[in-house]
């Protein structure tokens, strides 16, 4: 089987026809004979050009060789066999994800033996494991015919990594799971958090056998990281917001990273700055949020500030629902997964694990390179042989006169 890299190529097979055009409109030069009793007839113009007959074939279709050849080579074929296909399977493309501590000499190592292993390698360090097999999907989609495969070496703790992440890879691409034992106990987390007793400040020791969670609630409700900007009629209606998020429960943030958020009828912000990567992140997060994608609210991110402008009124049942998802966007997830200590069992990973597949046919699409130089080696010998044709069949032209009779 035949395929073609550049198919818009064969095209130029139009080309064939310039020989036989060529031979069909050159003039031929004829032997001059010179007559006496021709003196006397008018002279005429003759046709400037004539059609004849196909001469020299054995030349022409040396010609039209030539031009098929090139433009065959300039389709690129590649040449699709089983020794072809059994060379594909022995190149392996692996990507490698890794998560878990850049200096750790175990883990150096692990990743050093994958990729040692592979003829074609990419590696990534990453906390967020379901994008990173994404990019790890995309890049191998792009490279030569070869086994695929996906390793990924990671403590794989609990909900980073889902059965949908999986699903998503592409069959033919291989899956293999790497568990590495980096897994430290946390630090104690500690933070503020909003509840139905008021404001009070917790601190939470997780290990693998037990957790123990410290809260020491305030005397009132108040959010020490929450502005809300409403118009000056609404102050009951905010205080009511803020009652119904502690019923909720809801955690709250910094006094120096704040959210902000201006309901319809409150002051304007002030004047914007550059924010730093953490709001930022908050934003993107918080755009990303199904729960108000529908609902009119505008989302910047200005200095340490996390700011939303909803065109609602503050009494609204959507003003709590964006209060609480701004200030659910301020908590890093990557961060928080630190304090995840169980892990997804070994179970689902090997049952999630499958080979790289032998590279398909049309895996041709992505080779590196063609069988095209054999039809430009043929053209060239086809060359030279209508030269040597060529230089043997030259006419010698003369001029030659008639006798008188």
């Amino acid at each position: 089987m035949i395929a073609w890299l550049n198919p818009l190529a064969l095209a130029t097979l139009a080309a064939v026809a310039a020989p036989v055009l060529v031979h069909l409109l050159l003039r031929q030069r004829a032997t001059r004979v010179l007559l006496p009793t021709l003196r006397f007839v008018p002279r005429t113009s003759p046709q400037s050009v004539r059609l004849r007959r196909l001469s020299d074939t054995g030349l022409l279709l040396l010609r039209a060789g030539i031009v098929a050849c090139g433009a065959l080579a300039l389709a690129a074929p590649v040449l699709l066999t089983d020794a072809r296909r059994a060379a594909w399977g022995e190149r392996i493309v692996r990507a490698v994800i890794v998560d878990g501590d850049a200096g750790d000499s175990a883990l150096a190592e692990t990743v050093r033996a994958e990729v040692s292993a592979s003829s074609l390698s990419r590696q990534e360090h990453t906390r967020e494991l379901s994008p990173a097999v994404r990019r790890a999907v995309n890049w191998l989609q792009q490279s030569l015919p070869a086994r695929r495969e996906i390793v990924i070496v990671s403590p794989f703790v609990h909900g980073s990594l889902t059965e949908a992440d999986v699903a998503a890879v592409p069959a033919g691409i291989g899956l293999r799971f790497v568990r590495i034992n980096d897994r430290r106990p946390p630090e104690p987390r500690r933070g503020r958090f909003v509840g139905a007793d008021g404001v009070g400040t917790f601190e939470a020791s997780l290990d693998a056998d037990s957790t123990a969670v410290r809260f020491e609630p305030a005397a009132s409700v108040a959010f020490a990281g929450l502005v809300i900007h409403a118009r000056t009629g609404d102050a009951d209606a905010v205080e009511r917001l803020r009652r119904v998020l502690a019923r909720a429960g809801v955690a709250d943030t910094e006094v120096a990273r704040p959210v902000i958020v201006r309901f319809r009828g409150g002051a304007a912000f002030a004047s914007t700055v550059a924010a730093d990567p953490a709001s930022r992140a908050a934003a993107l997060r918080l755009v990303q949020d199904p729960t108000i994608a529908a609902l009119p609210v505008t989302i910047t991110a200005s200095g340490a500030e996390l700011r939303v402008d909803a065109d609602v009124e503050a009494a609204s049942f959507e003003a709590a629902t964006i209060v609480r998802s701004a200030l659910e966007a301020r908590i890093d997830p990557v961060r928080a997964a630190a304090y995840e200590v169980a892990s997804i069992p070994d179970a689902s990973l090997q049952a999630w694990s499958r080979g790289a597949a032998m590279p398909s046919r049309e895996d041709w699409l992505r080779s590196d390179r063609s069988d095209a130089r054999w039809l430009w080696l043929a053209a060239l010998l086809l060359l030279a042989v209508e030269g040597l044709v060529r230089r043997r069949r030259q006419p010698q032209f003369r001029e030659v006169a008639a006798d008188a009779a």
